[in-house]
């Protein structure tokens, strides 16, 4: 049985599996409607829940790592990047007030038996 809360992470993280997929054909060839793929799938995938967030930045920091080893087109690589952090950019203006909006109201994740009724 799947609970109503791993439908997000599940969501995100299979997002995240499609923008890291349209992260390597953005490196491969670069056109603007590939570019547009990849920053709303890092979007969407950071958009969906923390998992994503953590999913996403792994693959742009992975991504930079491959920046710095490598010695040819470091051109399409760079182009990669400033999708991938734009998609995450583009999420933050939404998950940051979030966050910090349950933060401020007490919810943590990590303490049983807290819902949404709790929290108001």
């Amino acid at each position: 049985m799947i609970y109503w809360g791993m439908i997000h992470n599940n969501v995100a993280l299979s997002v995240a599996m499609f923008a890291a997929g349209s992260q390597i054909d953005l490196v491969r060839r670069h056109t603007t409607a590939r570019f547009l793929a990849c920053v709303g799938l890092f979007a969407l995938a950071a958009f969906a829940h923390p998992l994503g967030i953590l999913f996403t930045v792994a693959a742009t920091g992975s991504l930079a790592i491959a920046l710095l080893a490598s010695k040819e087109r470091k051109s399409r690589i760079w182009y990669a990047l400033l999708a991938s952090v734009l998609g995450i950019v583009l999420a933050s203006f939404w998950v940051v007030p979030y966050t910090k909006n349950l933060r401020e109201l007490g919810f943590r994740y990590a303490i049983p038996g807290e819902s949404y009724k709790v929290m108001g």
